[in-house]
């Protein structure tokens, strides 16, 4: 489907909102980069000359499996340079480093359909570097599994297992360390800003602490981690839905989409699996 199809809706969901409303919308072949934070400036620069207003509250309308903590971080820095106000609107997803990206808006708004995720970031993969792995599941192989694997089969699995990249375990930690420390801070300067350290710690815990990558955090089990987060109405959830279908579209072909009503960025690059 055409740009002046999205164009359409997101005017009329624009008005309802009374924000500045800017998608970033990833294919499920592609990572959150921190290059992205370019077309966001880029977009989101050429918007407010347009339209030659003050910026009270831009809304980002978030579709991501997730990718670099760094990008989350970057992202939302850059958009509260030009913000007073900055809220997410989650599309479908929003996992891994698009849920820390959420982390530091002051509201989340999500559809019944909405999930974010735990704060486990992606890395590529040490052999098949086109895969993308959570980096929590390389420490919890070396932290859990390896001990029982040479408890249970001693020194005749030793050398194939020293074949492991070491220096890719230790990238790995210091990811995870990374994501809670952006994690952190984006809590402590917007999404939390009125909490208590204890409450941030708490919430931080929890966010890495389920059981899988793509565990599901639907509205009522964020709302129970103590998130700043509503249910859209449901008129503005239809226009949501149809928008959320006319970005599965474009992206056959595409691996993201950087847009306001006012300009469009369609980036190719090569696609990458995220398990």
């Amino acid at each position: 489907m055409s740009f002046n199809k999205r164009r359409e809706l997101l005017s009329e969901l624009e008005k309802m909102r009374n924000s500045i409303l800017m998608s970033l919308v990833y294919s499920k072949h592609a990572e959150m980069s921190t290059d992205d934070a370019s077309l966001i400036y880029e977009v989101l620069k050429q918007t407010i000359k347009k339209r030659k207003e003050g910026v009270e509250k831009v809304e980002i309308l978030l579709d991501s499996l997730g990718g670099e903590a760094a990008a989350a971080y970057k992202i939302v820095t850059l958009i509260r340079e030009y913000a007073k106000k900055f809220n997410v609107i989650v599309l479908e997803k929003a996992k891994s480093a698009a849920t820390l990206l959420a982390l530091g808006s002051d509201r989340i708004y999500m559809t019944r359909y909405a999930e974010l995720g735990p704060i486990d970031p992606i890395v590529s993969h040490p052999i098949m570097t086109s895969i993308m792995i959570p980096a929590r599941a390389v420490e919890e192989f070396i932290d859990h599994v390896l001990p029982k694997l040479f408890s249970k089969y001693g020194p005749r699995i030793a050398d194939y297992f020293m074949k492991i990249d070491y220096n890719h375990v230790g990238f790995c930690r210091a990811s995870i360390e990374e994501a809670k420390k952006y994690a952190e801070l984006l809590l402590k300067r917007y999404h939390m800003k009125n909490k208590t350290q204890e409450e941030i710690e708490r919430v931080i815990e929890k966010l890495l602490a389920y059981p899988s990558h793509d565990f599901v955090i639907n509205f009522k089990e964020a709302k129970e981690l103590g998130l700043n987060i509503d249910l859209l109405p449901s008129d503005q959830e239809d226009i949501i839905w149809q928008l959320y279908q006319e970005y599965k579209e474009s992206l056959n072909d595409v691996v993201l989409i950087v847009e306001t009503k006012d300009f469009s960025r369609e980036v190719r690059r090569p696609k990458v699996t995220i398990w």
